[in-house]
């Protein structure tokens, strides 16, 4: 079930880059492919290591598209160039992120 949801991520990741016009700003690209990327991605919290290389290896690539690099190079410089967080990093600050968000939220 957790390979059949991941696979669902991806293809919709990569559909996406496939759809995506060059013209789009980079702004509009880095929102739309990265929020395929990080849909429901709390759920993945504690997955095994080979699921989060496999969504690793797809931001990997989306990064590349939105930086325009055209060969691979260091991953990791052009991740935080473009202030993107490693997937087992997004996964936990979507986590705190909500946990913050519940723990401060007012009642009337």
């Amino acid at each position: 079930m957790l390979f059949f949801r991941l696979t669902i991520i991806v293809s919709h990741v990569f559909i996406t880059v496939s759809l995506c016009d060059v013209r789009l700003s980079h702004l509009n690209k880095d929102y739309l492919l990265t929020s395929r990327l990080d849909y429901a991605n709390s759920v993945l919290y504690r997955i095994p290591a080979k699921y989060i290389s496999r969504l690793q290896r797809t931001q990997n690539t989306l990064a590349r598209v939105v930086a325009g690099n055209r060969t691979p190079g260091s991953n990791l410089a052009t991740l935080s160039k473009l202030h993107w967080l490693p997937v087992h990093d997004r996964i936990k600050f979507k986590i705190a992120t909500m946990t913050h968000k519940i723990a401060t939220m007012t009642y009337w």
